[in-house]
């Protein structure tokens, strides 16, 4: 006599009597290795968002002599850090990369800094000139102040000009910049390269000025030295020779 099977028995036996695919088609494998790839994918975002903080601390400019062509300007000092706890660290202003590949410089500028293009009058000294810039730390109201006080190198702000070289010789230029009787010039170098050192007063202010030939141009970085009450805040002699020797020639 046949057994009987239960319900639960003959349902059993045609799912185990169904043909099945190859194992490696239908058992699953292990899950793609997406972690990983979104873990990378989200550690490339931070550092690209940290570069663009490092970087906008370090803004750099494009050619000058272009339309617009001024960096963004740092935000002026201010007296956040004055009091500020040992313990707890003061971020101020950063510096401030101008690349000029076009003129053949590129400076670094203190942070509080901002630049002013070309804001000297056209006059027969100016003979030969082909760019200028001067860099301040001072408000709007306060620079122009200055400039009405103490002309086109006010103390304490900081001055790029590119002469022809056609046109005016260092000695020459020098000599037109104020260079004259008590003049103390020597000749130096600047990250190698020669260039003509002077110094002279003038009206109570020290002007340093450094010329260097570059080709078919002339390059020209001063700085002046004036009363201590003309001195914006957080500005030193040393901030502006800094200037100077850290300049990058291309």
């Amino acid at each position: 006599m046949v057994p009987e099977l239960s319900i639960a028995r003959v349902f059993q036996r045609e799912l185990d009597a169904l043909p099945l695919p190859p194992e490696d088609a239908w058992v699953p494998n292990a899950r793609p290795a997406r972690a990983p790839a979104l873990a990378m994918a989200i550690g490339a975002v931070a550092i690209a968002a940290i570069l663009i903080v490092t970087v906008y601390g370090v803004r750099a400019s494009q050619d000058p002599a272009a339309v617009g062509a001024g960096a963004v300007s740092p935000t002026p000092p201010s007296s956040a850090c004055a009091g500020s706890d040992v313990h707890r660290p003061c971020l101020g202003p950063l510096p401030v990369i101008y690349r000029s590949p076009v003129l053949g410089y590129n400076i670094v500028i203190p942070g509080g800094f901002h630049r002013v293009v070309n804001d000297a009058p056209v006059s027969p000294a100016s003979a030969g000139l082909v760019y200028r810039e001067r860099f301040t730390a001072r408000p709007a109201d306060e620079d122009r102040a200055s400039l009405a006080s103490f002309g086109a190198l006010p103390p304490w702000d900081f001055v790029v000009e590119v002469y022809d070289r056609a046109v005016v010789t260092a000695s020459e230029r020098a000599h037109l910049d104020g260079c004259t009787a008590g003049c103390v010039t020597t000749q130096t170098t600047i990250q190698k390269e020669p260039a003509l050192s002077a110094t002279w007063t003038d009206g109570g202010v020290v002007i340093h000025a450094y010329y260097m030939d570059r080709g078919d141009r002339m390059l020209v970085l001063k700085y002046a030295v004036g009363p201590e009450t003309s001195r914006p805040a957080g500005v030193n002699e040393s901030d502006l020779l800094r200037i100077v020797e850290t300049i990058g020639l291309v």
